[in-house]
C-alpha cells in the first residue's frame, strides 16, 4: 500500500530494498552468499523460505516461488517498523476505514477476519484504480501496477503479481487473487476446514469471492470461479495442446518421484502419510496412452487419487484436458550444491513446486533401512538374552549390555508404531503427535543404533560371536 505514515521520520521503502534495511534488529536475517532478500521477494513469495519451521532461507532469493507465511509476517514487520503502527492498526486506518469495511479486522499479517460484503468493497477498489465510492486506498498508477506479473517458476505457468496469485481462466482470461484453506482436517481432509477463494479478473471488471465449510469445499471454491467465467463470458484463446510444440525434453529426465518444497525432505510423517508428500511422474502404458504422447502425474491427494494424463504443449510444459493451468518441469542449480541441477515440477497454483528426489529420500528406502536395523536389533536381543552371564564381567560391560537391550527395544518399538500407522491410517492421528518430535526422536534412535552396533562390534572382536553368525542370522530373519 502507498499510504505510508512519516511520523517515524524513516525513509519509505522501495521494492528493491534489502529487507534487513527496514527490519528491527531482532528480526534481521543472515544474508545468503547469493545475495540479500529484497522486499520484492517477499511480495512474490520468492524469498526462499520453506513454509514450515522458522524463517530460515532454504533457497537463494529469486530462484523459486514457494508460498510461505513468513513472507507476509516479515512484510508486516517492515510496515510496522516504518510507520510505527501494528499491522492491525495500519490496516484499519489505511484500508478498512476508507472503504467502510466495518466488519474486517486483521489480527496478524496472514489472518484477516472479514465478510463477503467487505471483501466485495476491497475487490471493487482494486478493480477501480484504488478507489471505492469516496474512499481511496491506492493511487491509480499504483493500483494498476498491483496486477503486473512479478515472478513465475517457469514460463507459461501461473505465478505471482504484487502479493496476488495468478489464475488461468477459461477464454484466456487472467485472474488474480488468493485462496486459503484454514483449520484442522480429519482423514477426509474436511472436518473443521474453511476454504475460501478470492478471484479478480481485471479484463472483465469482475470480482468473485466464495467460502465453503461443507465437505468438498476445497474443490468447490477452486472450480466455481472458472466455471462462472466460462459460462457467462465467451471462451476464446484457450491454451491448447499443439502437436507442433511437442515436448523435445528427454522424458527420462522427468520421470521419477517428486516431493513438494512445502514438505520437509526427510520426515517420519511422510512415511506414514505418503499421499500428502509425494508426486509420481511416469510414462503411460499402451492402454493409458492417448493420441498424443504425454506423462502421467499421480498425486494421491489430487483428482480423486487417480493419475492424470498430461500432454506436451511446449518444451517441458504439460497440460491435462479440462485443466486451465499447465505444469512445467524446470532444472535449477545452485553453485556448490549441484552441478547437473535439480529438477522441479510446478503445481496448478504456481506456489508449491516439488523437487525430484533420489532413492535415499524415498519411503521404500526408509522402510528397508528400518528393516535392516530391526533385524540387527533382534539379533542383539537374542545374543544379549542367551549370553548375559557370559558377557557381563565388569561394570562397564554391564552398562553396555543394558544399553544394547534398551537400544534394541527402543528401535523395535519405534518401527512397530511406524508400521501400524502406515498399514492402518486410522491410527495415524494417535501416533503422529508422538512422531512429531522428529529431532528428539531421531537423536534417541541414532544413539540407540550406535550403541547397538558398538556392542555387536565388541562381541565380534572378543570372539563371543562371529561376523558370519550375525550375517547368517540376519538373512534367516
Amino acid at each position: 500500500m502507498d499510504r505510508h505514515h512519516a511520523a517515524s521520520g524513516k525513509r519509505l521503502s522501495q521494492l528493491d530494498d534489502p529487507i534487513n534495511r527496514h527490519l528491527p534488529p531482532q528480526l534481521q536475517l543472515e544474508i545468503d552468499p547469493t545475495g540479500p532478500i529484497l522486499i520484492r521477494h517477499l511480495i512474490s513469495h520468492s524469498a526462499g523460505f520453506e513454509s514450515a519451521g522458522r524463517p530460515n532461507q532454504r533457497r537463494p532469493a529469486g530462484e523459486i516461488a514457494l508460498y510461505s507465511e513468513h513472507n507476509a509476517a516479515l512484510g508486516a514487520a517492515i510496515i510496522s517498523q516504518i510507520t510505527g503502527l501494528s499491522i492491525a492498526d495500519y490496516s484499519n486506518q489505511n484500508i478498512f476505514a476508507p472503504l467502510d469495511m466495518t466488519h474486517s479486522h486483521m489480527s496478524t499479517a496472514h489472518a484477516l477476519s472479514s465478510t463477503a460484503t467487505d471483501l466485495a468493497r476491497l475487490m471493487g477498489a482494486f478493480l477501480a484504480d484504488g478507489q471505492w465510492r469516496n474512499g481511496r486506498i491506492l493511487r491509480p498508477q499504483t493500483a494498476q501496477r498491483m496486477f503486473d506479473p512479478q515472478f513465475q517458476n517457469a514460463p507459461f505457468v501461473v505465478g505471482m503479481a504484487h502479493g496476488l496469485m495468478e489464475y488461468n481462466l477459461p477464454g484466456g482470461f487472467r485472474g488474480l487473487g488468493h485462496r486459503s484453506h484454514l483449520g484442522q482436517s480429519d482423514q477426509s481432509g474436511q472436518k473443521g476446514m474453511v476454504h475460501a477463494n478470492l478471484v479478480m479478473v481485471p479484463e472483465l471488471h469482475l470480482g468473485i469471492f466464495i467460502v465453503a465449510t461443507l465437505p468438498g469445499g476445497a474443490s468447490l471454491v477452486e472450480t466455481l470461479p472458472p466455471l462462472l467465467v466460462d459460462h457467462y463470458f465467451s471462451a476464446t484463446d484457450d491454451l491448447k495442446a499443439d502437436s507442433a510444440a511437442a515436448d523435445t525434453t528427454d522424458q527420462r529426465d522427468l520421470i521419477g518421484l517428486y516431493r513438494p518444497f512445502s514438505k520437509p525432505l526427510r520426515s517420519v510423517a511422510g512415511i506414514v502419510s505418503p499421499s500428502d508428500f509425494y508426486i509420481e511422474v511416469r510414462a503411460p502404458s499402451d492402454t493409458e496412452r492417448s493420441k498424443s504422447n504425454g506423462l502421467l502425474i499421480h498425486q494421491p491427494d489430487h483428482d480423486g487419487g487417480k493419475a492424470q494424463l498430461y500432454h506436451p504443449i511446449g518444451p517441458a510444459l504439460y497440460q491435462a484436458e479440462g485443466l486451465e493451468a499447465p505444469r512445467a518441469f524446470k532444472k535449477i542449480s545452485r553453485k556448490g550444491i549441484s552441478r547437473s541441477g535439480q529438477m522441479i515440477l510446478t503445481d496448478e497454483t504456481g506456489l508449491d513446486p516439488a523437487r525430484k528426489i533420489g532413492w535415499a529420500a524415498t519411503p521404500a528406502w526408509f522402510l528397508w533401512q528400518s528393516l535392516i536395523i530391526a533385524g540387527l536389533a533382534v539379533i542383539s536381543l537374542l545374543i544379549a538374552c542367551r549370553n548375559s552371564a557370559r558377557l557381563i564381567k565388569t561394570p562397564s560391560h554391564k552398562a553396555l549390555h543394558i544399553g544394547m537391550i534398551l537400544s534394541s527395544v527402543l528401535w523395535l518399538f519405534f518401527l512397530t508404531i511406524l508400521l501400524i500407522a502406515a498399514a492402518r491410517p486410522i491410527f495415524a492421528p494417535l501416533i503422529l503427535p508422538v512422531l512429531g518430535y522428529g529431532a528428539l526422536l531421531a537423536l534417541f534412535i541414532n544413539l540407540a543404533n550406535l550403541a547397538m552396533l558398538i556392542r555387536l562390534a565388541i562381541l565380534i572382536r572378543s570372539g563371543v560371536i562371529s561376523l558370519s553368525l550375525v550375517m547368517g542370522s540376519f538373512w534367516l530373519l
